[in-house]
C-alpha cells in the first residue's frame, strides 16, 4: 500500500495516478494497472505519455489502444509493457513466468452504486433491514480483490508486487470488518 495514495475525487486525481504509476513501473517488470473506471483510465493512459514512462515503455490502455483481448495477447509478448486494463483484467488472464511481475490496483474494486442492478440489490437489501455495505458491496469487492491477486500468483513458482493505490484499505478498515462476513 502506498502512503501517499492518490486521493480519489479530487479534481488531479488521474494526474496523481500517472505519477504514482510512472515512479511505481520506472523498471522493466511487466506491470498490470487495474482501473474500476475506463474514464479514469482513458485519462491516466494520455498522462503516463507525456511523463518519463511512456518514452522507455509500451503503454497499453484497454479500450484505447485497442480492445482487450488484442492488448492482452499484446502484453503476453513480454515487452517491457505496462497494461492498463478494467473489469475483464481482474479475472480470467494468466501469464505465467515472469509475464507479469507487478500488479497495480488504482481503487478498491467495489461497484459503483450508480449502476442499475446494483442499486437493485441494495434496494432489496434495504427492503429486507439488511446493510448493503456489509452484505453485498464488501464481499464482493472482497472477492474481487483476491481475483486480481490472483492474476499474480498462480503458481508455486511464481512471484511478484502487488500495490495498493486506495488508502481506504487501511483508513476505512476495510479488512477488519470484512473476516467474518467475506469468509468461504
Amino acid at each position: 500500500m502506498a502512503s501517499d495514495s492518490p486521493q480519489v475525487g479530487s479534481d488531479d486525481y488521474a494526474t496523481q495516478l500517472a505519477n504514482a504509476i510512472n515512479q511505481l513501473a520506472d523498471d522493466e517488470a511487466q506491470t498490470l494497472v487495474l482501473f474500476n473506471s475506463l474514464s479514469t483510465l482513458e485519462a491516466v493512459y494520455h498522462r503516463l505519455n507525456q511523463l518519463p514512462i511512456g518514452a522507455h515503455r509500451e503503454i497499453l490502455a484497454q479500450g484505447v489502444t485497442g480492445s482487450a483481448e488484442k492488448i492482452a495477447k499484446r502484453f503476453a509478448l513480454g515487452q517491457n509493457s505496462v497494461l492498463l486494463g478494467a473489469a475483464s483484467f481482474f479475472e480470467g488472464i494468466d501469464y505465467p513466468d515472469r509475464l507479469l511481475e507487478r500488479i497495480i490496483l488504482t481503487r478498491l474494486p467495489f461497484d459503483s452504486p450508480d449502476q442499475p442492478d446494483v442499486k437493485a440489490r441494495y434496494a432489496q437489501l434495504t427492503a429486507a433491514h439488511q446493510n448493503p455495505f456489509q452484505v453485498d458491496a464488501l464481499p464482493r469487492a472482497t472477492m474481487r480483490l483476491r481475483q486480481s491477486f490472483g492474476r499474480l500468483i498462480r503458481r508455486p513458482t511464481d512471484k511478484g508486487v502487488f500495490i495498493v493505490l486506495d488508502d481506504r484499505l487501511i483508513n476505512n478498515g476495510y479488512g477488519k470488518k470484512c473476516k467474518k462476513p467475506c469468509q468461504t
